[in-house]
C-alpha cells in the first residue's frame, strides 16, 4: 500500500506541487496543417486537460515530446514549431509524461500539396476561327515529387478578349491572338492561341 502512496506522491511531484497530471491533450490550433510551399512553418501549442478542466500550466508546465510521422511532409522542432518539407500526409504528435512510464499523446493531421508543374493542352483546330466549337482543356498537375495532384485548385484566365476560359472551357469571342493562364499554387501553363475570321 505503502509503494502505491509513493507511486502517486511522485507522480504529482514530477508535475509539479498538488498539480495532478492531464488525462487528456490537445493541439492549438485542431485544424489540419496544409501547406502549398515549403518552409511553411506552423505554431503548435498543447493544453492539457484532466476531465473538463484546464491544465494549470504555470504552476506545472508540461514537458512534450514532439515528433512527426514523416520528415519529407513535415519536421517539428522542441517547441512546436511545424515546417513543411515536401508534398504528402503526415502525423504530428505531442506526448507528454504523466507519470513513471505512463505518457498520453495527441496528434493532427499533415496534408501538403506542393505544385511543381503544370500542364494544359487542348484539341484546338487548325484553323481557329470565331465559330469554333469550345474546347475543354485537359490540365495535369503534378507535385514536387512527380505524382499527379488529384482535384487541384485551377485559376483560368486570358491575356486578351479574343477567347474566355470559364471553368477551362475556351471559347473563342473576337479575332487576334491571345493566351489562356492556367493556374495553381503559384504554377502555370500558358496556351497561346489566334482566332481568326
Amino acid at each position: 500500500m505503502l509503494a502505491g502512496v509513493s507511486l502517486v506522491v511522485a507522480s504529482l511531484v514530477g508535475m509539479g506541487c498538488g498539480v495532478p497530471p492531464p488525462d487528456r491533450l490537445e493541439i492549438d490550433p485542431p485544424i489540419r496543417i496544409q501547406a502549398t510551399d515549403p518552409d511553411v512553418e506552423t505554431q503548435l501549442k498543447v493544453n492539457g486537460f484532466r476531465g473538463i478542466k484546464a491544465h494549470d500550466d504555470k504552476k506545472a508546465p508540461l514537458k512534450v515530446k514532439w515528433s512527426t510521422s514523416d520528415g519529407t511532409v513535415a519536421v517539428v522542432n522542441s517547441t512546436g514549431v511545424v515546417k513543411s518539407t515536401g508534398s504528402g500526409t503526415a502525423k504530428i504528435t505531442a506526448t507528454v509524461e504523466v507519470g513513471e512510464g505512463k505518457e498520453i499523446s495527441t496528434s493532427v493531421d499533415v496534408k501538403n500539396v506542393m505544385v511543381s508543374t503544370v500542364e494544359a493542352t487542348g484539341d484546338f483546330p487548325k484553323r481557329y476561327t470565331l465559330k469554333a466549337e469550345p474546347v475543354p482543356l485537359k490540365v495535369v498537375v503534378k507535385d514536387e515529387k512527380g505524382n499527379v495532384v488529384e482535384k487541384p485548385v485551377l485559376k483560368f484566365s486570358t491575356t486578351d478578349y479574343c477567347v474566355e476560359a470559364d471553368n477551362g472551357i475556351v471559347k473563342p469571342l473576337a479575332v487576334g491572338p491571345c493566351a489562356v493562364i492556367v493556374e495553381s499554387a503559384g504554377k502555370s501553363a500558358r496556351i497561346d492561341l489566334e482566332v481568326i475570321d
